[in-house]
C-alpha cells in the first residue's frame, strides 16, 4: 500500500488503525463517500482552529 510506504507504518498497522477509526466513529472509512466526508469534515474542524487561534471559542 503506497499510503503505509508515505506514512512510514507497516501495511497492518494501516489497517488496523482504518478499522479503529470506523469502530469510534461508526462509519466505513474504506468506503469513498464516507471517507471524504470524514476528510472535509477533518479539513474544516482544521480551518476552525487558525482562523479562531487566540479567540475564545
Amino acid at each position: 500500500m503506497r499510503v503505509a510506504e508515505r506514512l512510514h507504518i507497516h501495511r497492518n498497522t494501516l489497517l488496523y488503525r482504518l478499522e479503529k477509526i470506523g469502530k469510534l466513529s461508526g462509519r466505513q472509512v474504506r468506503e469513498p463517500g464516507q471517507a471524504i466526508e470524514m476528510y472535509l469534515a477533518c479539513l474544516t474542524d482544521i480551518l476552525q482552529e487558525t482562523t479562531t487561534q487566540g479567540k475564545v471559542r
